[in-house]
């Protein structure tokens, strides 16, 4: 027989996806003060640089993250190689860790 459970409710949370590399750490925290409304952010050290693994809730102005970014790239295969072979510093919310340290922005 069926039963009358109720349906599971999953809200789905649309996010766009960014691996943001950079040179230097001073490029990354500079950055950072320009990244806003994102979801959740990871930070590996990434051969001599740093990748930055972001989920934002809307598309960034890429115009500036530009700027300060060697490379920007999109798709679960650069988030699976950071993952695999990058060396993991921090999750959560990275940039706002980074702004909170070095840009001495408030948590929110």
């Amino acid at each position: 027989m069926f039963s009358k459970k109720p349906a599971l409710q999953i809200k789905l949370i649309k996010t766009d996806n960014f691996v943001l590399t950079f040179q230097n750490f001073d490029d990354l925290c500079k950055c950072s003060a320009f990244l806003k409304e994102t979801y959740e952010s990871s930070l590996y050290k990434w051969k001599d640089g740093y990748r930055l693994l972001v989920y934002f809730k809307k598309s960034p102005k890429l115009h500036i993250i530009k700027e300060f970014c060697t490379a920007v790239k999109t798709g679960s295969t650069e988030f699976s190689i950071t993952e695999e072979y990058g060396e993991f510093i921090c999750g959560g919310n990275a940039i706002e860790k980074i702004n909170t340290a070095f840009n001495k922005t408030k948590a929110t």
